[in-house]
């Protein structure tokens, strides 16, 4: 085993290396997970010095045998984001190890809830950015409940280390209890709500949030696009029936979809010159543009700034618009 100074210097040889690995591993995940209409939140970090050396001393492990000198965490909103987040990890990784900590027994134990990959990079995706294609590290995939969790039971399991009484125990469990509740029905209202015709208009904010995120590829203001889409949606409803203009709408962006991309593309530089055009609505404006020109024209001038709409009939060239 190697002694402490040893494990220093090689940690400082190497440090360097797993950052800029994390930097090229969260930037490839989350590119990825844009195609999926999805926008967990990624982030990474490199093992600490001390918690290294303390891991080896007391695991009696190998250098080598460490797997989370890196560790990427992926929060996903709901649960039925994890599975996608699954999918993503074994587009882009060679997976060797995974430890699901989601489907566990001891419900009374204070540990954490996650799913655990061991991976290494696939070279061709990642060749010539990343060199060392042996290098294996950590990804933590959980929810933000789970991941509430795991921060209270991070702290807690450390006054834990005698023996806990069962009354304690079971409070434990019916904590943890309620975390997996919480997650459950998050799932279940996100569902319903989408179900539900009295929020229309949900459904929509849903359609051209995951589109924007595939092709604009950045956040957005929520408050913003909620405003356009009560303006918006009521005129829509004049020609058609709710089924239609979600139809209608999808159809639209998909059919358009390499023009949507470069147009992106073009304007990202000026993307603070033009807030509306990086907005999830523009889809919806170049829609009611293309099909219902004069009475959209008439909705916008009551309700927006008129000179946002020119830019946005600039950047489609509005006389090709169909």
């Amino acid at each position: 085993m190697l002694n402490v100074k040893e494990i220093i210097e090689l940690w400082e040889s190497e440090e360097t290396y797993y950052r800029a690995l994390g930097n090229t591993v969260v930037e490839a995940i989350r590119e990825k997970t844009l195609n999926y209409e999805i926008k967990p939140e990624i982030t990474f970090r490199t093992k600490e010095l001390l918690s290294l050396i303390k891991k080896i001393k007391k695991k009696e492990k190998g250098y080598d045998e460490i797997t989370d000198k890196l560790g990427v965490r992926i929060i996903c909103s709901f649960n039925n984001e994890i599975k996608l987040v699954k999918n993503v990890i074994k587009s882009l990784f060679i997976i060797t190890k995974i430890d699901d900590k989601l489907n566990i027994d001891n419900f009374d134990k204070l540990t954490y809830r996650s799913i655990h990959y061991d991976v290494k990079i696939k070279s061709k995706l990642f060749a010539p950015k990343i060199q060392d294609l042996n290098k294996v590290f950590e990804i933590q995939v959980r929810t933000l409940n789970q991941h509430a969790w795991a921060n209270s039971a991070h702290v807690l399991s450390y006054k834990a280390e005698v023996e806990i009484p069962s009354t304690l125990n079971r409070r434990i469990y019916r904590l943890l209890s309620l975390y997996e509740l919480a997650d459950d029905e998050f799932d279940v209202i996100n569902t319903e709500i989408g179900k539900n015709p009295e929020n229309f208009i949900f459904k929509i904010f849903r359609l051209i949030e995951g589109k924007f995120f595939k092709y604009a590829r950045v956040d957005y203001d929520k408050e913003m696009t909620i405003t356009a889409l009560k303006k918006v949606i009521p005129l829509l409803e004049e020609f058609y029936n709710k089924r239609l203009i979600e139809k209608n709408i999808r159809s639209f962006i998909e059919a358009n979809e390499n023009k949507i991309i470069q147009i992106f593309e073009e304007n990202r530089s000026a993307m603070y010159e033009k807030p509306l055009l990086f907005q999830p609505e523009v889809f919806l404006s170049w829609y009611c543009l293309a099909k219902h020109e004069y009475t959209f024209i008439e909705l916008w001038e009551e309700n927006f700034d008129v000179s946002d709409l020119e830019y946005i009939k600039d950047c489609w060239g509005f006389n090709t618009i169909g």
